[in-house]
């Protein structure tokens, strides 16, 4: 008894030790929960296999082909990593990605959260990375806009991005080396979905479809998204509805906000009746993915 007694006051000791320890590296060096967490979200990814998600997903090349479409999803980057360069520009690994690999890219479409906090001086630097020739495409996410469709940051992309996509409503449609490019805005108030579908339903072709979107939109897919998205995901049978009867078109949703964290898939895919959904998204770490499409068909390539 004395011997289970004095364990237990032994136990007492270091459990009280570690919350002191805890308690102090809190207050005195904040970062230290971040660090434990990001452990914590390493582990749990490791223990997560999402191999079952990627069945659906384009192949994977290494080397970029001649006249390259990039559709890059969450372009800041890292939260984290942002902030240490002052929340200007994007992630410095799509730059670098672009200056050797420029002269086989024809345009670049990101699809939202390019700047994690915008300006106008931060737009401008931004296009300054870029040819002026390169046909560069925005379809915007929550830190782009905002949350509403009357913000600051609203009013400063209208003034710069949409001045320079030449267009004023979204959703707009365009084309670019025979494939067809819906561009959509997820941060409206009101759900554009209808009005993408409606697009689709009078494209009389058989060219390949794209739509650009930065939050997912069906459900199957939420476990990719960085948060929880302004316009509620979409039950997975509503493109049952919309789609089952639909093989004249090639059609793929392709969305920009996954890859922010550890705990869920860099990249993920999923079929739903004759449409194809895929997330993915930097967010500066080993394997982030990015889409290409060259010659009619669709890659995916991790930088």
């Amino acid at each position: 008894m004395p011997f289970l007694k004095s364990k237990n006051l032994i136990t007492i000791f270091f459990i009280f030790i570690s919350f002191l320890s805890g308690f102090y590296l809190r207050h005195i060096k904040p970062s230290y929960l971040v660090f434990v967490k990001d452990q914590f979200e390493k582990m749990i990814f490791k223990l997560n296999k999402y191999d079952k998600y990627k069945t659906f997903c384009p192949p994977l090349i290494s080397d970029l082909p001649e006249k390259s479409i990039l559709i890059i999803g969450h372009a800041y980057g890292s939260p984290k990593n942002s902030e240490l360069r002052g929340n200007i520009g994007i992630a410095p690994k799509v730059n670098e990605f672009y200056m050797k690999n420029k002269k086989n890219i024809d345009a670049i479409i990101f699809n939202g959260d390019v700047l994690i906090n915008p300006s106008i001086k931060k737009w401008k630097n931004f296009y300054s990375n870029f040819s002026k020739d390169l046909k560069i495409y925005i379809s915007p996410g929550n830190h782009d806009v905002g949350i509403s469709n009357d913000s600051a940051k609203r009013d400063i992309f209208n003034i710069i991005v949409q001045k320079k996509q030449n267009q004023k409503k979204f959703p707009f449609k365009m084309e670019i080396n025979d494939s067809i490019f819906i561009i959509a805005d997820s941060n409206a108030k009101e759900n554009s979905l209808k009005k993408i579908i409606s697009i689709i339903d009078n494209e009389r072709t058989e060219k390949n479809i794209y739509i650009i979107h930065h939050h997912i939109i069906p459900k199957g897919l939420s476990f990719a998204s960085n948060g929880t998205p302004i316009q509620s995901f979409t039950d997975d049978s509503f493109f049952k509805s919309q789609f089952i009867d639909k093989n004249e078109n090639k059609v793929t949703f392709i969305y920009g906000d996954g890859g922010g964290t550890y705990t869920r898939p860099r990249v993920a895919c999923l079929n739903l009746y004759n449409s194809l959904h895929m997330v993915s998204g930097i967010g500066e770490l080993k394997r982030d993915t990015i889409f290409v499409i060259s010659n009619k068909s669709i890659f995916r390539m991790e930088i």
